[in-house]
């Protein structure tokens, strides 16, 4: 399992340039997905809390690879029972205020 920080974007399998790529390496990062900018936009607008866990389905060059279903699946299920944890936590906090 790795975890760390990445970035949201809209465009599709970017960046494309290689000079931003690296720079996007040297920073850390260890994904770049296009899903969430839309969840950290519409909560940012409404004042909504929002989050996202991820579970990667592909690597670079090979896209839901056979030998990673596996793990996919672990991860899939593991970023939901986060997810759920997560939400109950801040909805047990939410009353108690």
């Amino acid at each position: 399992m790795t975890v760390g920080v990445g970035i949201a974007t809209d465009s599709f399998y970017g960046p494309r340039d290689a000079q931003q790529f690296l720079q996007m390496k040297d920073a850390g990062l260890v994904f770049v997905e296009m899903e969430s900018d839309t969840l950290f936009i519409v909560g940012a607008l409404r004042g909504w809390r929002t989050g996202a866990l991820f579970a990667s389905d592909g690597a670079p060059g090979a896209i839901k690879p056979d030998w990673g279903e596996a793990d996919f699946r672990r991860g899939e299920l593991d970023a939901i029972k986060i997810a759920l944890q997560a939400m109950w936590r801040i909805a047990r906090s939410d009353q108690a205020k």
